[in-house]
């Protein structure tokens, strides 16, 4: 799914994104410091405004840094009870989650499915895999269109989606947003079959594609620039307390 105009992420290579998926996930859960996840931060925000995701970088920003503030301020001394140790736990656990989750929504929101499945056959991962996953990347975007058009809808019947609504009438909120949803979501999945099956994904045999990916240099700066940020995210985690 591709309706962003072009820009430096965009113009990547499917495989180095793939692989910039991999080692922020391996530098996501191997790293332990608190240095090492702000590092891995900076990185994918500055994929993010690579990507021109300057709204989601933003409204991140929102989440990340009163988390780091909280981790330091556990980390100094400044509070030693049972309870700041368990919310700077969970904070942790949310950071290193997070950047791995906001990079797969870069890949989700901007690459093409085509893309995406063809650089999975080129990196000879079995078919088994890369069709569900690519149901899945195509799935999410689906899914969020139509709840905002159900949201839209609610909108103009005086009855928005809210956290307040929630709380004053949950069974009415999640009678109106849940069950077109769930509806929605069969009839998404049957129209992403049907289109896989028109564009013959279930036959077996080499495939050509009507725009075949292309390994150009801007790739290789990029995947040098990805293994340096990765060893330097794993050497500061070693080294730096």
């Amino acid at each position: 799914m591709s309706v962003q105009s072009p820009n430096v992420y965009t113009r990547l290579d499917a495989r180095l994104k793939l692989f910039q998926l991999v080692v922020v996930g391996l530098c996501a859960f191997l790293t332990r410091t608190i240095t090492a996840q702000i590092l891995l931060l900076v990185m994918v925000l500055v994929l993010g405004l690579a990507a021109r995701q300057q709204q989601t970088v933003a409204r991140f920003l929102w989440l990340a840094v009163p988390l780091v503030l909280y981790v330091v301020w556990g980390s100094i001394g400044v509070g030693t009870s049972m309870i700041v140790f368990v919310g700077r736990f969970l904070a942790f656990a949310v950071l290193k989650f997070s950047s791995p989750v906001l990079l797969l929504l870069y890949l989700v929101r901007l690459e093409d499915l085509s893309a995406v499945i063809q650089a999975l056959e080129r990196l000879r991962f079995p078919r088994h895999i890369t069709l569900p996953l690519a149901v899945a990347i195509r799935f999410v975007p689906s899914l969020q269109f139509e709840y905002a058009s159900i949201r839209d809808a609610m909108r103009l019947r005086g009855v928005a989606p809210s956290l307040r609504r929630f709380y004053t009438y949950p069974v009415q909120t999640l009678e109106l947003t849940v069950i077109p949803l769930l509806m929605r979501a069969v009839r998404i999945s049957e129209e992403l079959s049907i289109s896989a099956l028109t564009r013959g994904m279930e036959l077996e045999g080499a495939k050509s594609w009507y725009q075949p990916l292309v390994w150009t240099g801007r790739d290789t700066l990029g995947l040098v620039a990805t293994v340096l940020a990765g060893a330097l995210i794993f050497v500061t985690d070693h080294f730096v307390s």
